[in-house]
């Protein structure tokens, strides 16, 4: 498996883990721009922690993928309101 692979893989795994705590088509409406920076401090955190030394990659990297895995989720609810709002159109 190449990194690029494991990378979306572990996003993936993150984004399930997600929907088994809140449900698929949970809508994060205006809090997702909020837990898109929490997770982003958490990088910056870990990053912080460690200087001047390297980061402990395996740390960085759990948030990393939780900041993906968020702003995976953020596009799928826009998709999401688009497909509601052109189904809403089609009526």
């Amino acid at each position: 498996m190449t990194t690029q692979a494991l990378i979306f893989a572990a996003i993936k795994a993150e984004r399930l883990a997600q929907d088994d705590e809140w449900t698929a088509d949970h809508d994060p409406g205006d809090g997702v721009l909020l837990a898109v920076l929490e997770e982003c401090g958490a990088v910056a955190r870990a990053l912080n922690e460690q200087w001047p030394n390297e980061p402990h990659v395996p740390t960085l990297r759990h948030e990393l993928v939780q900041v993906a895995a968020v702003c995976v989720q953020w596009l799928e609810t826009l998709e999401r309101r688009a497909e509601n709002g052109r189904a809403a159109d089609e009526r």
